[in-house]
This record gives C-alpha cells, sequence and structure tokens, in this order.
C-alpha cells in the first residue's frame, strides 16, 4: 500500500469511527439484553473492540521491525494498535462472567485473550 494523501486518510479516519461507532451499538444492545453468562461470540467482539488503531497509523511506519513472515499477512499492523482500557476491563469482566477463561470454548480465544 503506497502513501495515502491527505484527503483520502481523513476519509478512512471517517468511516472507521463511523464502523466502530455501530459495532459498540450493537455490542451494547447484546449487554443490555445479556440474562446469562455472555458467550463466546460476545467476549471475542469485545475482545476485537477494545483494540484501536491509532489515528496516524500508516503502513510504512517503522514502529516495529517488519520480518518477511508478518509482511506477507500484514501481520504487522497488529504491533500499532493501542489498547481501550475501558473495554480491556469489560472483557475481563466477561470473562468473569463466564466463570474464566477455561470456560471459553474456542481455544484460539483463549490464546489470543491472555496474550
Amino acid at each position: 500500500m503506497g502513501s495515502l494523501t491527505e484527503d483520502v486518510r481523513r476519509q478512512v479516519k471517517a468511516i472507521s469511527q463511523v464502523h466502530e461507532k455501530r459495532a459498540v451499538e450493537l455490542v451494547n444492545q447484546e449487554l443490555q439484553r445479556l440474562t446469562t453468562a455472555p458467550s463466546d461470540m460476545l467476549i471475542y467482539a469485545v475482545g476485537l473492540l477494545a483494540y484501536i488503531a491509532p489515528s496516524n497509523y500508516a503502513s510504512t511506519s517503522t514502529k516495529h521491525r517488519k520480518s518477511p513472515l508478518a509482511t506477507s499477512q500484514n501481520l504487522y499492523a497488529m504491533g500499532h494498535f493501542e489498547i481501550i482500557p475501558e473495554r480491556a476491563q469489560a472483557v475481563r469482566t466477561l470473562i468473569q462472567l463466564k466463570g474464566g477463561i477455561d470456560e471459553l470454548s474456542m481455544p484460539f480465544q483463549r490464546i489470543l485473550l491472555t496474550l
């Protein structure tokens, strides 16, 4: 991906904010309807929302050295995400309501959420 013009960067940021806002609204609806232990999918959704790309992210950024393997799968971008503490706390609370991390039925979730 080449360098983006400032106009395109603003458009991408605006679209990203709209999608994030909608995702948070949908998660909040599910949380309000919650009467039992949260589902694995709800915990995973909140976990995904706990990470956000910084507003100044660029694919050419050099925060971390890019390995050939990571760049072949665009994994290097993950190192630029920032954690939103309040949302990370929400994930911890949902996991506690579920009965602990061992109660998650999807093995990849346990791995991902313990990192």
